[in-house]
């Protein structure tokens, strides 16, 4: 019994030792290195804009979107992560929310008409708050 109470440890151990841990970045990182981000997990803080036929990352209020990053959500998503965006959906034609995501920052053609060239495969949404939208924006 302690031989496999012991495997199973060292089966565990290496195991979570191969899960990646997130690259913190903001909005700011990826407008300025994105290339330094593809192909790995991050954990994004920022704002996310999302409607009628976008959904985007960027910086504060959205006011400025230089590097285009489309978000997509895996269909298997960390727990607690359905909940809070459950909790994001008002069924307007424009939302703005300050989020929390942690996901693979991806190159190529996404979003509407391929126009974003990266985009983010949200694993985990750590936080979601619904924020007001500027008039001006």
């Amino acid at each position: 019994m302690k031989i496999v109470t012991i495997v199973l440890l060292l089966f565990c151990a290496t195991f979570r030792s191969q899960v990646p841990e997130p690259i913190d970045v903001t909005y700011r990182d990826l407008a300025e290195r994105p290339s330094d981000y593809v192909g790995k997990v991050i954990r994004f803080t920022g704002d996310y804009r999302y409607g009628f036929e976008w959904a985007y990352l960027c910086d504060s209020l959205c006011r400025n979107r230089p590097t285009g990053v489309w978000v997509n959500f895996s269909d298997n998503l960390c727990t607690g992560s359905e909940k809070k965006l459950r909790a994001g959906k008002n069924n307007k034609f424009d939302t703005l929310s300050s989020v929390v995501f942690i996901g693979r920052l991806d190159s190529g053609g996404y979003g509407h008409m391929g126009a974003y060239p990266f985009r983010i495969y949200v694993t985990c949404v750590q936080s979601f708050t619904l924020m007001s939208i500027p008039r001006e924006l």
